[in-house]
This record gives C-alpha cells, structure tokens and sequence, in this order.
C-alpha cells in the first residue's frame, strides 16, 4: 500500500475506507495479477516494468473501487 499511496492512487480515498481498499487491492492482485506479487517477490525491488504494471493495475481497479 505504500506504493499506491506514494503514487498519488490513495490521495482521493476517504481514509476510513483505505483498509477496505487495502484488503480489496491485495486480494485483486492474488486472484488475477499474482505475477506482480511475484516479481516483486523475486527480485526484492519494484522494477520498472513492474512499477508500471502496478500503477495500471491500481488505476483500473480504483475505477471499480470508487464506483
């Protein structure tokens, strides 16, 4: 989550609703993305690629999320 906040993507989220985001968002990622979690896993950093995948992903998700 601190990518998602340090990236603008929690910065229109009520702050009592950024736990649901959180448990929303990270079970997103295991059921459809887990290739993100894993190369984030592998290499022990955000790669570019990676970054931007997951700025993607946050985006069409927050769309969601704020419907």
């Amino acid at each position: 989550m601190i990518f998602a906040a340090i990236n603008g993507h929690l910065d229109d989220t009520p702050t009592e609703r950024i736990k649901e985001f959180e448990r929303k968002f990270l079970q997103e990622i295991r059921d459809k993305h887990s290739g993100i979690a894993m190369a984030i896993k592998e290499k022990k950093k955000i790669e570019e690629d990676t970054a931007d995948n997951l700025n993607r992903v946050l985006t069409e998700f927050k769309k969601e999320f704020n419907s």
